[in-house]
């Protein structure tokens, strides 16, 4: 990811885990762990947090810095914690990663600001 350079959605990386291999069979229990305990990742983009948002009953948009490791669905069908947000994660006795994020980096470019006068154009704040 690079400043000032427009993306559209393309893999950052992809992760593949053999449940044969101890060490990655362990790594996904501590991943099925935090689902289970609600983790967070907490991410910051130049000293800011990033935020993320979504649209709770009512309509209404929610922000909260951090966002999910993902979700459970226990053996009863029942959705816990964020897997209450989308009607799609339904199946019983299923983990949901939550691995496709969608990055939206506002920035002022400071073109007319004191401070902005020595970037020649590349650089900014975000807001």
């Amino acid at each position: 990811i690079e400043f000032l350079k427009p993306e559209s959605c393309r893999e950052v990386c992809i992760k593949e885990y053999d449940p044969k291999n101890v060490d990655q069979s362990n790594f996904l229990k501590e991943l099925k762990r935090a689902m289970n305990l609600n983790y967070y990742h907490h991410w910051i983009v130049d000293n800011m947090p990033l935020t993320w948002c979504y649209i709770v009953e009512g309509g209404s948009i929610f922000c909260a810095t951090g966002f999910p490791v993902g979700c459970y669905v226990d053996s009863a069908g029942r959705p816990k914690d964020a897997c209450v947000m989308d009607k799609r994660y339904k199946t019983p006795e299923t983990y949901y990663i939550f691995n496709h994020v969608d990055l939206n980096i506002t920035y002022h470019s400071g073109e007319t600001e004191d401070w902005g006068s020595a970037l020649h154009g590349s650089g900014g704040r975000i807001l």
